[in-house]
């Protein structure tokens, strides 16, 4: 065998030995992200849908029809929706929906994982809480996804505008749960247009950042959620899901449970913050 051809056959056997440790890596990054989702999945709270099957009168029709009405969104058990990651993207946790004969339920945390839980209330016409995701949405959705955050979205507030803004998120979270920072994100970057949107104009500022899902449009456009969404805002004030927060009244923003008092502009500051966290519950694995 000549020199060249040598040296050919062993970059062809380099070049194989190389493909092959990459693809080794892959796999073992798709199965180590696999057992991070099954982890977290396990341990938040998630309720099973148990179908029931009966003769239907029309008495039946109309009460489950009203309690269609009051029922809320897939996805929100807690009246929020939780948003967690597998090292690549965010996901958002499947639950059913609650309602009449279905009371809200709060969510187990990850900590014992070494993920840090932070809930966040937001008014979405509150300019502090459009100013704290400004300032630290990207950072935060990146934590996410890699797995290391989960985030809680909780909306709150009284105006006409906030309730119908939180009947977005809703419909989003029904449908397109993944979505529910991408939601979040829009319906604060938009602030400025939540006090005269109509559900078009909702639907436009959902589909303006990705999410063009004709069930979401449909559901923005319509009153579906409605009277749920007024329902969890009240549970909200009266603490009656998060005992441990208690009562939520304004926008705010909770660290393993803990309020988070520094500036909600500073994301330097915040960052901090989650670190300090995820050191916390380290010490506490290993104590």
């Amino acid at each position: 065998m000549s020199y060249a051809a040598t040296k050919r056959g062993k970059a062809a056997s380099k070049a194989a030995r190389e493909a092959a440790r990459r693809e080794a890596e892959r796999r073992a990054r798709e199965e180590a992200r696999r057992r991070r989702r099954n982890r977290i999945l396990a341990a938040l709270a998630a309720v099973v849908v148990v179908a029931v099957v009966a003769t239907i009168t029309v008495t039946q029709v109309q009460a489950a029809r009203e309690r269609a009405r009051r029922t809320g969104p897939e996805n929100m058990r807690s009246d929020g929706i939780v948003l967690y990651g597998d090292t690549e993207k965010v996901i958002g946790l499947t639950t059913d929906p609650n309602g009449p004969g279905a009371p809200a339920q709060a969510t187990s945390h990850v900590r014992a994982f070494g993920i840090v839980d932070v809930k966040v209330y937001a008014d979405y016409t509150d300019p502090d809480a459009a100013a704290f995701w400004a300032a630290v949405g990207e950072d935060l959705t990146e934590r996410v996804a890699e797995g290391d955050v989960t985030v809680e979205i909780h909306a709150i507030g009284q105006s006409q505008a906030a309730v119908a803004a939180a009947r977005a998120l809703a419909c989003v979270a029904d449908t397109r749960p993944d979505d529910g920072l991408t939601a979040h994100g829009a319906l604060l970057a938009a602030q400025d247009r939540l006090a005269t949107a109509t559900g078009a104009d909702l639907a436009a500022i959902l589909a303006d950042a990705g999410i063009t899902d004709d069930a979401v449009a449909r559901c923005v456009q319509g009153d579906r959620f409605a009277e749920w969404v007024e329902g969890a805002i009240e549970r909200a004030a009266t603490g009656a899901v998060d005992t441990v927060i208690g009562p939520v009244v304004e926008s705010g923003v909770w660290i393993l449970d803990e309020p988070y008092e520094g500036d909600l502009t500073d994301a330097e500051a915040f960052g901090a913050a989650l670190d300090a966290a995820l050191e916390a519950i380290s010490l506490d694995e290993e104590g």
